[in-house]
């Protein structure tokens, strides 16, 4: 078979049997259970060489869906390493491919190829600009609003399934959208939204689309919203190619509209569908896998997969680690790292981005180098986002958050009620550009002047677009002339900033790109891409400190899983009963931070915390108890007083005994059929309840002794 010279011998010298019925299935709908580590980046690339090599698909009509800007080129990088022909398969992510969608067809519904890409913070001052009088927070809660509409397509008729307040929030969304439109702009929930809508309403684009991909391929297909699935099924035929590959158990943004159900009832929507579950993980220890197997399994809304190893289990068990604070917490890890884990590559793994604190504190005064992943990211400084604002009003010159930026920063005398003044001109008299409007807008002298010099710099540079002159040339002629540099220069030196080279780093993106107005747009449609998805990563600083959320994808030798405490992991509000879908989300978050860990992992949680303003008593999360066995998981107490030899550990002793009754909140009502000491001292209870024989540790666990009637 000629697929078979294709084979990626950098990581496998041959497809596992189960990778290999992916590879070569026949079936026009598949889906790919693919677990955590198990080599579903080289399936869904080999899968590709198949279909070019053996199924005769030409490589044009072939496109993969990721979500993430990096995951697309490290598949594209690993094809085009295998096989020359695969420069022709389309690598993208949704939110691109809805965004050259609409450059091709925006027209269906009067949106110029030249839009501007909002983030989130121009939501925010958009909603602001419509709603001047309303609090920050209910700004915000319209923005999230309006982004879970997107999130699941629905109609006007239907937003009752998102607000309680259905009317009201009709015409927040319309006006909201109308200032987009207006603005010729679309924000990121519309790069799927829109699509979707033109594709519905559009028999004729739809099935120009639908002939275009003979294969279609998604990555991480657990993390689609209802949009994306939408989208999906619209852009498919009777007779495409439909691989997806994903996890259930790796689903953890519902928070940013993902919906599990998507790859849960895939079989049902896409039928027949032939699924193929990959299990054999390549990155962790025996340990690792055995405990997060048994963490994962307590889960209801999954498929079912068990991750085994071929590796021989090494003598490192999981860790459970109790401290009486989270500054004995970070202290004792800091100090694992230095005397243990010095060449490692070591994550510091927590819930909430306010866990980072005591780490960085304690890293800080130990002069170890850290990089906090999931900060500031790089396209949403101050800075960067002004001079993209700058390069976008020489192509779409109505674009107001972009002008109310170049207006304000740095500061020219043009105050926020005098941009406000121009934007209402602008609307009354149709203005072709909101500088034109500016000039003649009734402003103070001072304002006017201003405006003039500013006018003047960008009709000097809209003559040289298309010229000769570089893109980068014509970028710093821009912002020099603008005063930016100057501006900027002087707050470098007054903080020790280095908000000057961040603004060379964006003149280096425009090296690729040639100066006309097609190109530019294809820039800044990039950078608004890439902005949503990228976070600064520092390859050299070895020691991450990064929140569960932002570790899909990666791996670390050592991996530390902090902060593990019912409230904060799993999270919810102690006022506001959590549903069992939540706990599941926050179970499948725990179990994914779990297996970034390839050879050492370490769960840790404090007695007491500063949470809320105060120092509050913790309990241990009950993941602790769900991922517990003795086989593969060791408990060390560092505690003024360890549990084995506690009046603690003696009364649950006399409470525990064999032959003794308890309640569990989950499992109901069981019998204790042993109760023994591990080596390291914690009492275990072997319990019979109706529906199995569970392990329980009771330091992690509150079980009710009960008394039950004698039976005959």
């Amino acid at each position: 078979m000629k697929f078979s010279q294709h084979y990626d011998a950098q990581k496998f010298m041959q497809p596992n049997s189960k990778q290999l019925s992916a590879i070569i299935s026949k079936s026009l709908r598949s889906l790919v259970l693919a677990g955590a580590g198990s080599g579903k980046t080289y399936v869904i690339t080999q899968r590709i060489l198949y279909l070019i090599e053996s199924l005769n698909i030409a490589p044009s009509s072939i496109i993969a869906l990721t979500f993430t800007n990096k995951a697309a080129k490290e598949m594209e990088h690993r094809c085009l390493n295998l096989y020359s022909r695969t420069r022709n398969v389309t690598f993208t992510t949704f939110h691109s491919f809805g965004a050259k969608f609409l450059r091709q067809y925006g027209s269906y519904i009067g949106l110029n190829k030249f839009f501007s890409i909002y983030d989130d913070t121009d939501q925010i001052a958009t909603l602001k600009r419509l709603y001047p009088d309303e609090p920050q927070s209910q700004l915000n809660e319209w923005r999230y609003y309006i982004n879970r509409a997107k999130d699941y397509a629905l109609t006007i008729n239907e937003f009752h399934q998102v607000h309680q307040n259905p009317d009201q929030f009709q015409q927040v969304f319309q006006a909201y959208q109308a200032h987009l439109h207006n603005n010729n702009s679309v924000d990121f929930g519309d790069l799927l939204y829109l699509p979707l809508l033109i594709l519905q309403q559009n028999p004729t684009v739809r099935a120009i689309v639908q002939q275009q991909w003979q294969a279609i391929l998604v990555d991480e297909y657990q993390d689609t919203n209802r949009t994306q699935a939408a989208l999906l099924e619209s852009i498919i035929s009777e007779t495409t190619f439909l691989t997806v590959v994903g996890d259930e158990d790796q689903s953890i943004y519902n928070f940013r509209g993902a919906d599990t159900t998507a790859i849960l009832t895939f079989q049902e929507r896409f039928t027949p569908v032939e699924i193929i579950k990959l299990e054999e993980n390549y990155r962790s220890e025996v340990h690792i896998l055995a405990s997060a197997n048994q963490l994962i399994a307590y889960n209801t809304q999954r498929f079912g997969k068990h991750l085994f190893t071929s590796k021989p289990a090494s003598s490192q068990k999981v860790e459970i680690h109790q401290f009486e604070t989270e500054d004995n917490e970070s202290a004792w890890i800091v100090k694992q790292i230095q005397t243990n884990y010095q060449d490692d590559d070591i994550a510091i793994l927590y819930r909430t981005n306010a866990q980072s604190r005591s780490f960085e504190k304690t890293l800080a005064e130990h002069r170890l180098s850290y990089q906090v992943i999931g900060s500031i990211k790089f396209f949403a400084r101050e800075e960067v986002k002004l001079v993209i604002s700058i390069l976008t009003l020489l192509i779409n010159p109505v674009d107001e958050m972009a002008f109310s930026r170049l207006l304000a920063t740095p500061s020219r005398g043009i105050g926020k009620k005098s941009i406000q003044t121009i934007i209402a001109y602008h609307h009354e008299h149709q203005g072709e550009t909101l500088l034109q409007s500016a000039i003649e807008a009734p402003v103070h002298k001072k304002a006017k002047q201003a405006l003039l010099l500013i006018a003047d710099v960008y009709d000097t540079v809209k003559k040289t677009l298309g010229s000769e002159v570089s893109l980068p040339q014509l970028f710093m002629h821009l912002v020099v002339s603008l005063g930016v540099i100057d501006y900027y220069k002087s707050k470098d030196l007054a903080d020790g900033t280095d908000r000057l080279q961040n603004i060379y780093e964006v003149q280096k993106l425009l090296l690729s790109y040639e100066n006309n107005a097609e190109s530019l747009g294809y820039c800044l449609e990039n950078i608004s891409l890439q902005a949503e998805s990228t976070d600064d990563v520092n390859i050299a600083t070895r020691i991450k400190l990064i929140t569960i959320h932002n570790t899909k994808g990666l791996e670390y030798n050592t991996v530390f899983v902090t902060g593990m405490e019912q409230q904060l992991f799993p999270k919810f509000d102690p006022f506001n009963p959590t549903n069992d879908a939540e706990i599941e989300e926050e179970r499948r978050l725990c179990y994914v931070a779990m297996t970034r860990a390839k050879k050492n992992l370490f769960l840790s949680y404090a007695q007491r915390r500063y949470l809320h303003g105060r120092s509050l008593y913790q309990q241990p999360s009950q993941f602790l108890q769900e991922l517990y066995h003795e086989s593969h998981v060791a408990v060390i107490n560092h505690t003024s007083t360890q549990y084995a030899e506690s009046s603690q550990v003696s009364t649950a002793q006399q409470i525990y005994t064999v032959g003794r009754w308890v309640r569990d909140e989950d499992y109901g009502v069981g019998l204790i059929l042993s109760s023994k000491f591990s080596k390291a001292g914690h009492l275990v209870l072997t319990i019979q309840f109706e529906t199995k024989t569970a392990t329980f540790l009771p330091e992690f666990r509150y079980l009710e002794p009960v008394i039950m009637p004698d039976t005959e």
